[in-house]
């Protein structure tokens, strides 16, 4: 289980945006308690934006392996086309 929902980064938290949640961003994680400068736990502030940055995209890429896992087990001919454009829409 995850909180699902729309993620997003903000300063130095990556929140949730769902309304269903709350009214207002509820933080799932945080780059840095302490602090964000120099480093982020030893990282460079740009790899720990990259970190951040696949965090957030990680429940669409979790709904988009689902669907494609779906449409494999379906009965359907599988449009690759498709799969590679939600895929991409996943980690973009």
């Amino acid at each position: 289980m995850y909180t699902k929902g729309q993620w997003m980064i903000d300063g130095s938290q990556i929140v949730s945006v769902e309304k269903e949640i709350s009214n207002s961003n509820e933080t799932i994680c945080e780059l840095n308690p302490e602090t964000e400068y120099p480093t982020v736990f030893e990282r460079s502030q740009k790899e720990a934006l990259k970190n951040a940055k696949l965090i957030v995209n990680a429940p669409k890429m979790y709904e988009a392996i689902h669907e494609v896992l779906e449409l494999f087990d379906g009965n359907g001919v599988p449009n690759i086309e498709w799969i590679r454009n939600r895929l991409h829409d996943a980690i973009s």
